[in-house]
């Protein structure tokens, strides 16, 4: 199993598939770029707008957070991972 070193192999996985249709055979270099590069443009933010949310800053929020964030609303990546920890706020006791 690929175990990406800052986001959790299935969030890493899915935010692959979305950002690379028809590449249906990802090496495990490929996956493991991918995650390096999800942690080039979003960490620094993430940290930060986590940190002001109050939200535990770990793998599986941070994953969960990420993986929500490109189908919330916003003109920038902040607005964005904003949202996004919003969301993670207000839906954190539901369960499907």
């Amino acid at each position: 199993m690929i175990d990406p070193t800052f986001y959790e192999s299935r969030v890493v996985l899915a935010l692959f598939a979305q950002a690379n249709p028809g590449n249906l055979n990802p090496s495990s270099a490929d996956i493991a770029s991918f995650d390096d590069q999800l942690k080039s443009a979003s960490e620094t933010t993430l940290l930060h707008v986590m940190g002001q949310f109050g939200i535990a800053i770990d793998r599986a929020n941070k994953s969960q957070i990420l993986l929500y964030q490109p189908g919330m609303p916003g003109d920038t990546p902040t607005m964005q991972i904003e949202n996004a920890c919003t969301f993670f706020q207000n839906t954190g006791g539901i369960q499907p």
